[in-house]
């Protein structure tokens, strides 16, 4: 799902908040991924993985939990694509190759 939001929230962005969907997103993440350094993405309060490009956001995974302590943590799509995310913040492809990484949002 797309939506096209004015620039003025996307600057919200850095305020922890943003309008989408008549809602406000709070910001808990920021995400940052090797291979897409040109968007920018953040994980959502709500534990949502959302994306940013130009002036479209687009939720695109859940944050959710594996109960498993090397991987506790996995960013999925809802159909089989997945990526794991280990305790140190570190985004990992099911082939253990890492691709990027997360931090609390604004440090």
């Amino acid at each position: 799902m797309k939506l096209k939001i004015p620039e003025i929230l996307i600057q919200q962005y850095f305020q922890r908040t943003m309008l989408y969907n008549n809602k406000t997103l709070m910001i808990a993440y920021d995400v940052f991924f090797t291979a897409d350094r040109s968007n920018r993405y953040f994980i959502t309060k709500d534990n949502n993985l959302v994306k940013i490009q130009g002036d479209q956001l687009a939720v695109i995974a859940k944050l959710v939990s594996t109960g498993k302590s090397a991987y506790p943590w996995m960013f999925y799509d809802g159909t089989k694509n997945y990526l794991l995310l280990n305790a140190q913040g570190t985004i990992v492809s099911p082939q253990g190759k890492e691709l990027g990484l997360i931090r609390m949002h604004g440090k």
